[in-house]
């Protein structure tokens, strides 16, 4: 009994394409780097302890090829209280950086800072490794001097007046450390005459801050004289502290002088430093009464040696031992001492003053001048960004990041005179601005960069080819306004067409599309932007090929698959900022069914390719697939399989079932 068996033959299609692009760079070596650095050793002066201090160092490629440094190290007995920075507030950890040889890009700024852990003198070394075959190590001396605490206390010394038994008189004294590092006391007494306490009474064991008095703070102590018989008493203020690992003594002499007067003149000696020829310099001196009883000043003339281009004015009475000045306590009287140089000399002399006062009855106040033809040289600064064709301006308004060109050139002397000096100054700042004058403040027309907002304050001041310097400054205000972030606006359409530019966009598998990025936009209107765009998603393995490339305004693609792809541009201004949000576009490629055509014959028959076969047992079905197409012209795959059969037919595909023309056997 024949029977014919009746097949329905299914296909399933599977489609997988991917694509790739990638780009390598290279660089191109020179023969020789050469490195150099603008100074070879690095001084920070007096840094108190707790406190630190910065100075940016810049190393530089002098040579041919490009300069790798491996490390930086510090050595030395200081090393420790050093540390390297190459980016502000990130301390450099041993990293390697290179240095290009092109000009413009040959250096890279190093911040050194100092922040002592101990008082006396700080020196490092720090050796930079690199592969400059003539100084692989490269050395430049670090140091800094420390004054460490210095202990003082006004007035000084502590004088009082003659006093009866059972009188007391107090004088307020100002304990402060002008030093550079904590100052702790250990001891502070009262020796001497038992008439000097303080106001408690105390004379050893005297009550002072426990915690150690940092550079510029002070505390008040009442000093007392309290005699109980009358006469001259003599004592000391005795502070002993640290310094280093030694306890010191720093001391004050207490004195009282008795009934007699107190006299206190101030200054104690006059410099009037350098006076234009034929012009008036004016010095006010005060004579004060600093005793309880009547102070007669007898005498106040110029020494026959001093220069005639000393005088005396507003002196309201010439004291002398006939008629003398009598001041009560606590009174004072004031005059002018003058300088008017008719050479260009130094003068010199000698104001001597005398006084029925004990404790300085001869007081001699040394006075000097110079007279000078040369008059103060005019400092002139104005700045511009760098790379504008700006006018020059000593008030400017520019972007963060902006680097600044600061001119001196202006400037004039009025005796004719060359300008042979230039100190720049960066006089405010905001806070944590640490970029110094470039190649250094004392250039003509140095460069700085800006990379803070808020307000600076540089000034210039000058010297002539005499040494004199200007009497004022000049100032350059600068306001740094904040970089906003530029805007990034991206669209596509199909390339070829002039549809409208969209965020959206259905196109076909392999269908060229541009994208375009030219509504993008600075708020600060900078100059040009820059570009980077990326495959921000899409269906996993499929990559994309920008054309020409991914950092142009308007780039093309051709994806390669179907699905839904998301594209991402981040702008750049000319500063370097990068947009605040990425643009996105959104891209459907669309993937058309493939055409199935299945057919089988009895194997071997030659016949054609049907969709039903009539077939005896054990025979072979030759199928075929290979008809079928796709209309994106995608290769094909095959999944061929029994979709009906009676009851326990298990008889494979031969080879197997994802071949295009595959074989069975029907039992």
């Amino acid at each position: 009994m024949s029977k014919k068996l009746w097949f329905l033959l299914g296909l399933v299609l599977l489609l997988l394409a991917s694509a790739c692009d990638e780009t390598k760079g290279g660089i191109s070596e020179g023969l020789h780097p050469d490195i150099a650095s603008d100074r070879v050793s690095v001084s920070f002066g007096v840094v108190a302890i707790g406190s630190g201090a910065s100075q940016l160092l810049i190393l530089q490629n002098v040579g041919d090829a490009e300069l790798n440094i491996s490390k930086m190290t510090l050595s030395g007995p200081s090393a420790g209280d050093f540390s390297l920075a190459l980016e502000p507030d990130v301390v450099y950890a041993g990293e390697r950086f290179a240095i290009s040889d092109k000009v413009g890009e040959n250096t890279r700024e190093v911040l050194v800072t100092f922040s002592p852990t101990r008082v006396g003198d700080a020196e490092a070394v720090l050796t930079v490794y690199s592969n400059d075959p003539d100084e692989s190590e490269f050395k430049i001396k670090l140091i800094s001097l420390q004054v460490g605490p210095m202990p003082q206390v006004v007035p000084n010394p502590i004088v009082f007046p003659l006093l009866k038994g059972g009188e007391v008189e107090t004088i307020k004294t100002t304990i402060s450390n002008v030093g550079s590092a904590p100052l702790q006391f250990v001891d502070i007494s009262i020796n001497g005459s038992t008439d000097f306490a303080t106001s408690m009474g105390e004379r050893a064991g005297i009550v002072f801050p426990t915690t150690p008095l940092e550079p510029n703070e002070s505390f008040t102590l009442d000093i007392v004289y309290a005699p109980l018989l009358e006469g001259p008493d003599l004592g000391s203020l005795d502070m002993k502290y640290v310094f280093g690992e030694e306890t010191q003594l720093h001391s004050v002499e207490i004195r009282a002088t008795g009934a007699d007067p107190c006299i206190r003149v101030s200054p104690q000696a006059i410099d009037f430093g350098e006076v234009i020829i034929g012009q008036t310099a004016t010095t006010p001196v005060t004579i004060e009464n600093c005793g309880t009883q009547l102070l007669s000043i007898r005498g106040m003339a110029l020494s026959a040696e001093t220069a005639d281009t000393f005088g005396l004015a507003n002196l309201l009475q010439v004291p002398s031992e006939a008629a003398p000045v009598v001041l009560v306590k606590d009174s004072v009287v004031t005059f002018d001492v003058l300088f008017t140089p008719v050479a260009e000399e130094v003068s010199l002399g000698t104001l001597h003053i005398s006084s029925d006062s004990l404790n300085l009855p001869e007081i001699d106040m040394e006075l000097f001048g110079n007279g000078t033809l040369n008059g103060c040289p005019v400092p002139v600064a104005v700045g511009r960004i760098q790379g504008s064709t700006d006018p020059w301006s000593a008030e400017l308004v520019v972007a963060e990041g902006d680097i600044i060109d600061l001119s001196g050139t202006d400037s004039s002397d009025p005796d004719g005179n060359l300008i042979t000096g230039y100190r720049w100054e960066m006089l405010t700042a905001p806070s944590g601005f640490l970029n110094g004058f470039t190649p250094t403040y004392a250039v003509e027309n140095p460069q700085i960069m800006l990379d803070l907002p808020g307000n600076y304050e540089v000034a210039l001041n000058v010297y002539d080819e005499h040494g004199r310097e200007s009497c004022a400054p000049a100032m350059v205000n600068i306001r740094v306004k904040h970089n906003n972030c530029p805007i990034a606006d991206a669209a596509a359409r199909l390339a070829g067409t002039t549809d409208t530019y969209s965020t959206m966009l259905t196109v076909g598998p392999a269908d060229l599309i541009d994208f375009t990025a030219e509504a993008s936009s600075d708020p600060d209107g900078a100059g040009a932007l820059t570009y980077q765009w990326s495959l921000f998603s899409g269906p996993a393995g499929v990559s994309v090929n920008w054309l020409p490339n991914a950092t142009v305004e308007k780039p093309q693609v051709r994806i390669p698959a179907g699905g839904t792809f998301v594209f991402e541009l981040r702008v750049f201004d000319d500063r370097g900022a990068e947009s605040c949000l990425p643009a996105q576009v959104t891209i459907f490629v669309a993937n058309y069914c493939p055409t199935t055509v299945a057919g089988g014959r009895l194997d071997g028959s030659g016949g054609p390719f049907t969709d039903q076969v009539a077939v005896a047992p054990l025979q072979y079905v030759e199928l075929q697939g290979s008809l079928s197409t796709d209309p994106d012209g995608d290769a094909l795959e095959y999944r061929w399989s029994v979709v009906s059969a009676p009851s326990g037919f298990a008889q494979p595909f031969s080879p197997s079932a994802m071949s295009a023309n595959p074989k069975i056997q029907l039992t």
